[in-house]
């Protein structure tokens, strides 16, 4: 038995259908393509991924901002994100992988805001503890 999926990710799905729902795990996963069960949230299983697909255009829009390119540039980023097709399907789905960018996209944010600020200062010490944190 070999999950290709990440722990940390089906954890913090978890975590998002913990505080949202009632539910409690019973649908086994165990085929791909068998029903889902009547409990089963498969709206909320959705929403996460399709948060962390919105949220991620703002913070790519940020990453080109903080890496000082104008604002014309940095929208244009945040459009290529938004249009990206493979992305699309991704976050409107039930998978992991746009929990995973995000994550990566934060703690890229954390760095290039690291990068700007000043060595050992209150806000380099917190960028960096929150690009480990993301990581």
């Amino acid at each position: 038995y070999f999950d290709i999926h990440p722990p940390f990710t089906k954890f913090v799905i978890w975590l998002f259908l913990s505080l949202f729902t009632s539910y409690k795990g019973d649908q086994p996963f165990t085929q791909i393509g068998e029903q889902f069960l009547s409990q089963t949230p498969v709206f909320m299983f959705r929403f996460w991924p399709a948060v962390a697909g919105t949220l991620l255009v703002p913070i790519v829009f940020l990453i080109a901002k903080r890496i000082g390119l104008s604002t014309p540039s940095c929208l244009l980023c945040g459009w290529m994100t938004l249009s990206d097709l493979l992305f699309l399907g991704e976050s409107r789905l039930i998978l992991t992988d746009s929990s995973l960018i995000l994550f990566i996209a934060l703690a890229i944010l954390c760095h290039v805001s690291a990068e700007n600020s000043y060595l050992h200062s209150k806000e380099w010490y917190q960028y960096t503890f929150g690009t480990g944190l993301f990581l």
